[in-house]
């Protein structure tokens, strides 16, 4: 089950650099983009090791705030 969170999440991470090199972000969004990416990472890789429901609800809390701080860094 390890391996079915954090794979998706490295490529997450790679992907939501793509605004960042085809210039449709600013400056300051490769920088958050992969400070939030290495947080959401992080608790997805805690929850492939710790595999209880406490380290879910965390990455579930963590993906919401990736969202909303993505989203204003892309567009705000």
């Amino acid at each position: 089950m390890g391996w079915l969170t954090v794979l998706p999440l490295l490529g997450l991470n790679l992907v939501s650099l793509i605004p960042a090199f085809t210039g449709h972000a600013g400056p300051v969004y490769p920088v958050g983009a992969m400070l939030l990416g290495s947080s959401f990472l992080y608790f997805g890789a805690q929850l492939a090791r710790r595999k209880s429901n406490s380290a879910a609800r965390r990455l579930l809390q963590a993906s919401i705030v990736y969202l909303s701080i993505g989203f204003y860094l892309t567009y705000g």
